[in-house]
């Protein structure tokens, strides 16, 4: 799907909703994420439209388990609220978080861990260790406490673990 393709999903999302799109905050792999604006209130969220079934499947699945669990931050980081979705059009509106915050559970798994090899697994934590430098504790402590809970994130890399 196009990035003009998910706009219009996320336009039709928006108007079944009363909003209004407003800045585009991004793409990737997943889908992409504009910022809303309530055509009422003023009060302002954010959409993501998703490229694949999959990829929204698990991310309102983490949602909702965070929902249940009642968790809208882990260690420092904000996580989003999960205001609304769409089935339909593969949409998921959520509150706005600022920094530092954990975003984009598009990637995770629930309930189980994939499997790698060992030197698969050896070479992500090395990966990691060198992305997070003397962040890779608090990093690796947040992503502990998601799989607490069953969540297995896959895609912790800055941009969607901000400090």
């Amino acid at each position: 799907m196009s990035d003009l393709e998910l706009k219009k999903t996320a336009e039709k999302y928006a108007c079944s909703r009363g909003l209004a799109l407003a800045d585009h905050l991004g793409s990737g792999t997943d889908g992409s994420v504009w910022k809303t604006k309530s055509n009422d209130t003023n009060d302002m969220t954010v959409v993501k439209a998703f490229q694949a079934q999959k990829n929204y499947r698990m991310e309102l699945g983490c949602y909702q388990r965070l929902e249940f669990h009642n968790v809208w931050k882990v260690g420092r980081f904000a996580i989003p609220r999960m205001v609304d979705f769409s089935d339909e059009w593969l949409v998921i509106e959520m509150s706005i978080v600022t920094a530092p915050y954990l975003l984009d559970f598009g990637k995770t798994y629930l309930d189980f861990e994939p499997e790698h090899s060992p030197e698969t697994w050896a070479d992500f934590h090395q990966e990691q260790k060198e992305v997070w430098e003397d962040k890779y504790d608090e990093v690796q402590a947040v992503l502990s406490e998601l799989r607490s809970m069953g969540i297995y994130y896959r895609d912790p890399r800055p941009g969607n673990i901000m400090f």
